[in-house]
């Protein structure tokens, strides 16, 4: 993930010579990207540890993909999602 920084960094840098925006914008995305790639992350993980009985539930009712997100998935990855969102706006200010 962290390999194409310098390099966004540096062009960014030449964009902007003679003044900080470069390095602005380069911090803003690359707090950016570590927030959601932590939440994106946390999803997954959290989608993946859904218990195959919830899923056939889903599924003996016939629920679409967009009930099955909506009703199983997005419950279930909650409490994840809010905890690692937090963790990630708490380490963009350290940082």
């Amino acid at each position: 993930m962290l390999a194409f920084m310098p390099g966004f960094v540096l062009g960014m840098v030449a964009l902007f010579p003679h003044s900080n925006v470069g390095l602005e914008m380069s911090c803003v995305l690359m707090i950016f990207t570590a927030q959601v790639w932590n939440m994106t992350f946390s999803y997954y993980g959290s989608v993946r540890a859904v218990p195959q009985e919830l899923r056939e539930v889903g599924r003996l009712h016939g629920f679409s993909k967009w009930r099955v997100f909506r009703v199983i998935e997005l419950p279930f990855s909650l409490i994840a999602l809010i905890w690692n969102s937090m963790m990630s706006m708490a380490a963009a200010g350290i940082s």
